[in-house]
């Protein structure tokens, strides 16, 4: 007798598609300044685009392409949480230093 699943089957990308996905995540935000000043620090880079009440990070790693939007409407409810996975406790030492350096208490 001869028996078929049909649960979907999970699959690990390979490491060439692995490597060009990315993850997009809008923001609003309050205060697109202070919000641009935190992620800065945050991702150790400056945005890639910017426009009145707009910017852009598209950041390698972490992996994603991060857009915050000045709004009066701020902010968004019913999200969790939203995280950055690092490899090691070095790369959470080294971007805690830079948050607090750049005046954020972490």
């Amino acid at each position: 007798m001869t028996t078929t699943s049909t649960a979907p089957q999970t699959t690990t990308p390979d490491a060439s598609k692995a490597s060009s996905l990315k993850l997009h995540v809008s923001l609003d935000v309050k205060n697109i300044e202070e919000s641009i000043r935190f992620y800065s620090s945050l991702l150790d880079m400056k945005p890639t685009k910017l426009r009145p009440g707009y910017a852009k990070f598209d950041a390698d790693f972490p992996a994603v392409n991060l857009t915050l939007q000045e709004k009066d409407h701020c902010c968004l409810q019913g999200l969790s949480h939203m995280g950055i996975r690092v490899p090691n406790m070095e790369q959470v030492a080294s971007t805690k230093a830079r948050l607090n350096a750049a005046g954020y208490q972490t």
